[in-house]
């Protein structure tokens, strides 16, 4: 099998997804109305970087397309605070599901060169 351009596409969401949860932090540090806040914001973090974890093709690409919804999700509920930050991270993690099929690889089937005419 080649490389799977979902993973790379996964991997790239989730680094924006920590982007989106490293400027939260730094947008909203004085803030915070309870001290648990951050946790709370790396939910979307959390969840771009579960198809990561998956071990089957099959797997995976049922986490990115489960990711990619729940990441829309919870940028649309916080848009008008920190979801903002993480659509970033849901558009990279559509990428990835609709790019995240295994890409077979190619069978060298050239013909015979002792083949009889």
């Amino acid at each position: 099998m080649t490389t799977d351009q979902g993973v790379r596409w996964t991997w790239v969401s989730f680094g924006l997804a920590i982007g989106g949860w490293v400027a939260t932090c730094i947008a909203f540090h004085t803030e915070w109305s309870f001290p648990f806040t951050p946790i709370a914001v790396a939910v979307p973090a959390v969840l771009a970087g579960l198809p990561l974890l998956m071990r089957s093709t099959r797997a995976r690409h049922a986490m990115r397309v489960v990711a990619a919804v729940l990441l829309f999700v919870c940028s649309w509920l916080a848009m008008f605070s920190a979801g903002m930050f993480f659509i970033p991270a849901a558009i990279a993690m559509v990428v990835a599901a609709v790019s995240g099929r295994a890409v077979p690889e190619r069978s060298s089937s050239r013909p015979s060169a002792s083949s009889p005419s």
